[in-house]
């Protein structure tokens, strides 16, 4: 069975990306383009682009996402992609350069997925 390490939430947000290095070596910052989440977990997200892009582990790209009113840059590399009509899906692989990073996402999906299941309950039972 394939089981994923982190939980997933559905979200649908603005999110500005930017390659920012090539390997090891840094790139100065370059126009970022905007893609739309489509979820995300403390491991990764799904993003959809008008945008084909390359799909390798060599290039790490700042991922720019607001999440409960507090800006989040994320790093990562695409793992895979899939073409849907004029749009392209990709999977991207979060690198968190320290554990608070990590902690810090978790804790904010964990309130969001909360906050989500709460609502979804109070619906339910009016």
């Amino acid at each position: 069975m394939n089981q994923r390490e982190y939980f997933r939430v559905n979200l649908t947000t603005a999110c500005a990306v930017r390659l920012r290095k090539l390997r090891d070596k840094s790139l100065s910052p370059m126009d970022a383009f905007e893609a739309s989440t489509q979820d995300i977990s403390g491991g990764g997200l799904s993003m959809r682009t008008d945008r084909e892009l390359v799909v390798n582990d060599m290039l790490t790209w700042q991922f720019t996402i607001t999440l409960k009113g507090q800006t989040i840059d994320v790093y990562g590399h695409f793992v895979w992609m899939k073409r849907e009509g004029h749009a392209y899906v990709y999977g991207v692989k979060f690198i968190f350069f320290d554990e608070n990073s990590r902690r810090s996402l978790l804790r904010t999906l964990q309130l969001m997925q909360a906050r989500s299941r709460f609502q979804s309950s109070q619906t339910q039972s009016q």
